[in-house]
């Protein structure tokens, strides 16, 4: 899958990303070295989750800018989050050993601590999330959950085509798709679902959502970069639902 996007709209959201103040959780890294580097994002106090957020395909999503303040909010809300850049180049080869290396390192380097995993994907990171978590046996535990936003084609003459009969069919899944996508639609959310129900995967833990338009809101594929109240309605708040679903809060007393 290709994405073609002018560069300055993609640097364009990459500043609105960045703006805000007040006291925001540190982006700590780069740590490692060329596709294996990764970044971290801390909670106050021990984490509640371990979120592995998978970036997009294009040049300026090799480094957080792009998502710093869904990155800072997930933290914020008491995930730990790594961020891999899991390719040197837009569209390399080996993306999932990368993210497999780049997210034991970061394991390592929040002392592995025993709570749930999530996986969080946007366009081509958003299909890699569910192949990631069909090999995550390499890494326990597994994922709990995992939210596809906005999924792409698999490209099978330059990509792997992962068995999805590996995945613990106790993981959850939330697909979305935008209305007005231009770039995937929704056919890698329907390729997904596909590969999932040819490996027999219970649909009990499947959910599909599109993401509509209205005022002031465009559901294309860059939306989920935004941080508008609605972007963070559509985006942020269902993956904080997510993963309060396999991460509760602890409650206040």
């Amino acid at each position: 899958m290709r994405i073609l996007a002018p560069i300055a709209a993609w640097a364009l959201i990459g500043l609105v990303a960045g703006c805000g103040s007040g006291s925001k959780p540190a982006e700590e890294g780069p740590f490692g070295a060329g596709a294996d580097q990764y970044w971290l994002y801390r909670p106050d106090g021990k984490p509640r989750a371990v979120v592995v957020f998978l970036h997009g395909l294009h040049e300026l999503e090799l480094t957080p800018k792009n998502h710093i303040r869904w990155l800072e909010h997930l933290a914020e809300q008491g995930n730990a989050v790594v961020y891999p850049r899991y390719e040197v180049a837009p569209g390399d080869r080996g993306a999932l050993r990368h993210i497999l290396v780049a997210t034991r390192a970061a394991l390592v380097q929040l002392e592995s601590p025993a709570v749930p995993r999530v996986v969080i994907g946007y366009s081509r990171g958003a299909r890699l999330a569910v192949e990631y978590t069909a090999i995550a046996l390499a890494l326990p535990p597994v994922p709990s959950a995992v939210l596809s936003v906005f999924p792409g084609l698999l490209n099978p003459l330059a990509e792997e085509e992962v068995d999805f009969r590996t995945i613990h069919p106790s993981t959850r899944f939330v697909f979305m798709a935008g209305d007005k996508d231009r770039a995937v639609g929704s056919f890698g959310v329907r390729e997904l679902l596909k590969r999932l129900r040819t490996s027999g995967f219970s649909p009990e833990n499947v959910k599909a959502v599109l993401v509509r338009s209205r005022k002031g809101f465009q559901a294309d594929h860059f939306a989920p970069l935004q941080t508008t109240p609605a972007a963070r309605k559509e985006f942020w708040e269902r993956a904080d639902r997510l993963i309060d679903s396999v991460a509760p809060r602890p409650r206040s007393t």
